[in-house]
């Protein structure tokens, strides 16, 4: 059924953003000493990176049948995107 179908899109939507939730009050404690918690911010990054396959593999999915959400779905990814490429330039400022 439709109510069913909406369920389980919400669920799906909801999981990256709880984890990427999450990793951003881990970035957060890990700033406070970044050096001593760099391995964090790795683990941060590949769970940022799951997310946003997550969110391709959903606008993907969605395709043609749902523009409006794919396109809301491709604005989250854009972030996401650009979270992930800070983490990365924190890990290079962190090393250099």
């Amino acid at each position: 059924s439709l109510g069913e179908m909406a369920a389980g899109i919400g669920h799906e939507l909801t999981q990256p953003l709880n984890t990427v939730l999450l990793l951003a009050r881990n970035c957060i404690k890990a700033m406070d000493d970044p050096l001593q918690n760099g391995a964090m911010i790795k683990e941060n990054l590949v769970a940022e990176r799951i997310a946003i396959e997550s969110y391709r593999e959903m606008i993907a999915y969605l395709a043609t049948h749902d523009p409006t959400t794919q396109q809301m779905l491709k604005a989250i990814l854009a972030v996401e995107e650009e979270h992930a490429d800070d983490l990365v330039s924190l890990l290079a400022g962190m090393k250099a």
